[in-house]
């Protein structure tokens, strides 16, 4: 896996091959412990039954299919979950404004006195009736040199580290299982970059991550167990500045729970 810490490298990925995807994944938990949410944007949604029919095919590329998923979360109960697919005119990625939109939502990102800022928009009705406004903010320090930068041959798969430990607020209104919430979030989240290069089945077997917030910091770490090896590493970030205060080499691994993409993580 080819992993880094650097926000600038953060636009699609041109020229995806079929088989491809790339996605930008924020998720954050409220102060008190009760609200949670992962907001994903795909472009190439490597679970999209259409997009998958179409790689064994090699008829088609990453680009045709973006997609959102939302998942809102009260007490680790979903209120909320919707993930819809797009067609390609729904994608669109400005370079000038670093924003990015996928239907009716969006995401985009700015610079204000040292702090890096993403601010995400959602506004959806879903056919159930099920709908979500949403207004949220992500700000953390802005790692100013790229404090990992592990770049392999022949690696299929890049991880951005961009944000490890951002503060998240913002107000989010949905219309879900337990009827109208409206909530006024503050917690702290996280967000990164991922690029794949060849369908996920070719390149590893599981994905496991996770990672731990400290008072002081934030450790992140990973297991991949991929077709010809198995990759494992883990980082201790400040939440200051984002740079790795420690790297460690060795990580175990006991008791994994699926996500939403079907990996694994703690």
């Amino acid at each position: 896996m080819n992993i880094s810490t650097d926000h600038f490298d953060e636009n699609p990925f041109r020229n995806k091959p079929s088989g491809g995807y790339e996605w930008w994944y924020f998720d954050a938990l409220s102060k008190d412990g009760n609200w949670s949410f992962v907001i994903i944007f795909y472009q190439g949604n490597p679970f999209s039954p259409e997009y998958i029919r179409n790689i064994e095919k090699n008829s088609t590329g990453p680009d045709e299919f973006p997609a959102v998923s939302i998942s809102i979360y009260n007490r680790n109960k979903t209120e909320f979950y919707s993930f819809v697919e797009y067609s390609a005119d729904d994608f669109n990625w400005d370079k000038e404004s670093d924003s990015c939109s996928v239907g009716p939502h969006s995401f985009s990102k700015s610079e204000n006195h040292s702090k890096l800022v993403y601010s995400i928009v959602l506004n959806d009705v879903l056919p159930s009736g099920h709908s979500i406004k949403a207004e949220l903010e992500f700000n953390s320090s802005i790692i100013t040199e790229p404090t990992i930068d592990s770049k392999k041959p022949n690696e299929h798969h890049f991880w951005n580290l961009i944000q490890p430990k951002a503060a998240v607020s913002g107000s989010i209104e949905i219309i879900g299982k337990s009827g109208i919430q409206k909530i006024a979030f503050n917690g702290s989240g996280y967000h990164d970059h991922n690029v794949g290069l060849e369908p996920m089945k070719e390149d590893f077997k599981d994905w496991y991550w996770g990672r731990y917030h400290f008072e002081n910091s934030t450790l992140i770490y990973y297991v991949m167990n991929q077709v010809n090896e198995k990759q494992h590493k883990a980082w201790l970030f400040s939440n200051e500045n984002g740079e790795v205060i420690d790297e460690f080499s060795a990580v175990d691994t006991e008791v994994f729970l699926r996500n939403m993409f079907g990996l694994r993580s703690t």
